[in-house]
C-alpha cells in the first residue's frame, strides 16, 4: 500500500507498507523530516515534551477510538493537519459537507422566504417556470454538486 498526502497542488509520498502501517510512526517522522514545510502536520509551539509518547500499537488503538493525539517526533510535539474527527471522517471532509449542508439550507431558506428570485432566474435562464416546481439534490459530472428543478431543467450550482 502506497502511503501519501494529497495537497491541492502537491503529492507527499510517504512510505509503501501493509494495509495495517497506516498508525505506524515511521509514517509521521518522515512527513516530518523529509517534508517539513509541507503544511501536512501542526507543530505545537512552547511544547517541551509529552506526558506520554505513542507506539504504533497505541496509535493504532488511539485510531480505533477515533482519538487524535499528538506524538512527539524529532523534537517536536506534531499532529497530521489531515486529521481525522470523532465521527471517523477527515476534517476537511466534513468542512465541506457542512459548507453543502449550508448552501442546500440556504437555498431552501430563499425559496421558503422569496420564491420570486428563484423563480426570476429560472426565467431569465429558461424562459418557463413550471407551477409546481420539483427540485432535486443532484451531482453533476461537470457543473459539481447543486439543486435541479426537473421541469424546466434547471440547475443552480452549489460549488462555491
Amino acid at each position: 500500500m502506497l502511503f501519501a498526502i494529497f495537497k491541492e497542488h502537491d503529492a507527499y509520498l510517504l512510505d509503501i507498507g501493509d494495509h495495517g502501517s497506516w498508525t505506524s510512526r515511521r509514517l509521521l517522522e518522515i512527513l516530518v523530516q523529509e517534508f517539513p514545510n509541507s503544511g501536512a502536520f501542526h507543530v505545537f509551539n512552547g511544547v517541551s515534551g509529552l506526558s506520554e509518547n505513542h507506539d504504533d500499537n497505541s496509535l493504532e488503538t488511539l485510531r480505533k477510538k477515533r482519538v487524535n493525539s499528538a506524538s512527539w517526533i524529532y523534537g517536536k510535539a506534531i499532529i497530521p493537519n489531515a486529521g481525522i474527527t470523532l465521527a471517523g471522517t477527515t476534517i476537511a471532509a466534513t468542512r465541506d459537507s457542512d459548507m453543502l449542508l449550508e448552501a442546500v439550507e440556504n437555498f431552501e431558506q430563499t425559496w421558503a422566504q422569496n420564491p420570486a428570485q428563484i423563480k426570476d432566474m429560472v426565467w431569465s435562464a429558461q424562459k418557463f417556470f413550471p407551477e409546481d416546481p420539483e427540485f432535486i439534490f443532484e451531482c453533476h459530472e461537470t457543473a459539481g454538486v447543486g439543486i435541479y428543478e426537473t421541469k424546466s431543467k434547471t440547475f443552480f450550482s452549489l460549488a462555491p
